[in-house]
């Protein structure tokens, strides 16, 4: 039997979106991980930078689950674009850490906190938007 209308189109995108998400999640992971520890010639610096975003999923998921958001086809496609963005800051503030001599962690954030907090007020309210976003 055949069927049509809203049930079905939404049953079809959330049976497409669940095959996918799993590869698509695992595939952005390790080409993020790849290019930190290419970047940071596989040296400690890397792996801080991966602990960052590891860190920083675990507090996602664990706000997830304790506001008990539900999810929808638009989280979804942000969840790749989020291991990105995670390391994106990270990568700043640890990069410019290992160039100082004296006082290497307090040095990096004060040079560039202001700069990765103003650059990330943009995506957190997207995320925020994402966040209230309903599917049809």
């Amino acid at each position: 039997m055949i069927g049509s209308g809203r049930a079905v189109i939404y049953a079809d995108m959330w049976a497409a979106v669940m095959s996918s998400v799993p590869v698509a999640l695992i595939a952005s992971f390790l080409v993020v991980a790849l290019v930190v520890l290419v970047t940071f010639r596989f040296r400690g610096a890397g792996f801080l930078v991966l602990a960052t975003l590891l860190l920083g999923l675990g507090w996602m998921g664990r706000c997830v689950v304790a506001l008990d958001i539900k999810l929808n086809f638009l989280n979804f496609v942000a969840l790749p674009i989020t291991f990105g963005i995670g390391v994106d800051y990270a990568v700043n503030v640890v990069w410019r850490a290992t160039r100082e001599k004296k006082n290497r962690a307090l040095t990096a954030v004060r040079e560039t906190g202001g700069a990765v907090v103003l650059a990330s007020l943009p995506t957190t309210l997207g995320y925020l938007t994402l966040l209230g976003s309903k599917t049809l």
